[in-house]
Formats: structure tokens, sequence, C-alpha cells
């Protein structure tokens, strides 16, 4: 059994891949007693870090940053400020699919778009999600809180149709534009509101957290 464990610690939830197989991992205290002998991760929040690394008490996990990066090219204006979930997430991508130039949105938390041309990642764009879209239009005056998959209808019947219509509206028009506008689309996260846009788009689950057994 593989003895190395890889992490990735997101804003909401912490994965563990070992022996290519994904899960959630609820407590990291467990890894002390599995065997694990050599623990790679990455992090986008700091203080769900610190309690994992806490809960790990005297292993010595190994901490990929975007100096690490062995197989993209940092082309951001100030490169240490770069997410490091952007840059695992395309460097898998360069190297399962050997692409030069490709798009890579990640639909997490925020949906990232990263532009990778002639191996470098050049920038992109970052949106809120749908969930957070609508939780900031229910937040206005008193718009009743909307929820759930946007509406692909003409016309809102009422309030919150038209919420709901008005998401699907913003985007669609946001997916559509970044399909066929900058090269071969791919897409990693799990925002489920987000699939009904990406049905032409090549979709592969956890490409940061992939990406780090090229770190072992």
């Amino acid at each position: 059994m593989n003895s190395t464990v890889f992490l990735k610690i997101g804003n909401y939830s912490v994965k563990i891949m070992r022996s290519g197989k994904i899960a959630d991992l609820s407590d990291a205290s467990s890894l002390r007693y599995s065997g694990a002998e050599r623990i790679i991760y990455f992090s986008t929040n700091r203080f769900a870090e610190k309690r994992i690394i806490a809960e790990l008490k005297g292993m010595r996990p190994e901490k990929v940053v975007p100096a690490d990066m062995r197989y993209i090219k940092n082309g951001y204006a100030v490169p240490a400020r770069i997410g490091i979930d952007r840059l695992l997430g395309c460097e898998y991508i360069m190297r399962e699919r050997g692409k030069k130039d490709f798009v890579l949105v990640d639909l997490g938390t925020a949906y990232t778009v990263n532009i990778v041309k002639k191996g470098i990642l050049e920038g992109g764009f970052i949106v809120p999600s749908i969930r957070i879209y609508l939780g900031a239009v229910s937040s206005i005056g008193d718009l009743p809180e909307v929820s759930g998959i946007p509406r692909r209808k003409k016309i809102g019947k009422d309030t919150k149709e038209n919420i709901l219509c008005g998401a699907d509206l913003v985007y669609r028009s946001f997916f559509d534009r970044i399909y066929g506008t900058y090269g071969d689309v791919y897409a990693t996260g799990g925002d489920k509101a987000a699939m009904a846009y990406i049905d032409r788009i090549r979709y592969i689950p956890e490409c940061a957290l992939k990406a780090l057994q090229a770190y072992e």
C-alpha cells in the first residue's frame, strides 16, 4: 500500500488522495495511525491549514507552494500571489494532455478561469460562484432569499424566477464566452450548480490534488 498521502486543504473541506482514491478527510489525526509515512499537501485556507497541522502533531507534512512548480511557468504579475491550486491544476492538464495552450476553469467557492499560453499561466478571471451570486442578489433590499439552480426561461414570472433567470443569463453568457475563445477548455472543481453549463467542456475532477503526485 502506498505510504504517501496527498491533501488538499480548501475553504470548506479537506480532500485526501491515497493509492489513487480520493475522499473527504474529516479527522486529520487519523493519519497518525494509518501507516502514512509521508504527507504532501497544498492549502488555500491558512486557518484550516493551521488546524490540520496541529492535528497531525509530530508528523512533518511537506507543503507545495508556487515556487515549487516544475512543469508550468508562472506569468502572474506578482508570482507569489497566485493561488497554488490554480498552478497545480494547470500543471496536471499539461502533464496529462500535453497541452501548451488551454483554459482551465476551477468551479470552487469562486470560479477561476486560468489561461495558459505556450506553457505559461498568464492569468485569467475570477467570478463569484452561482451560490454566492444568488446570496448577494437576495441581500438587496426586500428581495426574497433565493438558492438552487438557475432556471433557463426566457422570462421570469415572479421575483424568485426573475433572479434565477437572471443568474442563468449571467452564467450562460460567461461560459459561452470562455468556450472557444482561448483554446481547449477543461473544468475541475465540485460546484454542482455549474454542471449544467459545462456540457461542452472536458471535466476532470480534482486536477490540483492529482497534480501533487508529481512532487512525491
